[in-house]
């Protein structure tokens, strides 16, 4: 119903898409390149085609300065 009432209107629709979900304060960190999170998925996925296995993995991560703490989940910091 929103769809149509703003295309009828001349307006635009929003398209779920991969930034679902993200708070203002972290978009607007993004988009001025200062978001912890961005720099962190860019260091991951730069570290994953790289890694032969999981250790190897970690050994990246520690390598570009992150602390890795293992426990029931990975957390980086």
């Amino acid at each position: 119903t929103s769809d149509r009432l703003c295309k009828e209107h001349g307006l635009s629709v929003v398209k779920p898409g991969k930034d679902k979900g993200k708070t203002y304060a972290e978009w607007d960190a993004q988009k001025k390149g200062k978001s912890w999170k961005a720099k962190l998925k860019l260091a991951i996925d730069a570290a994953i085609p790289q890694a032969k296995d999981f250790d190897g993995f970690l050994r990246l991560m520690e390598a570009q300065g992150y602390e890795v703490k293992q426990g029931k989940f990975i957390s980086f910091r």
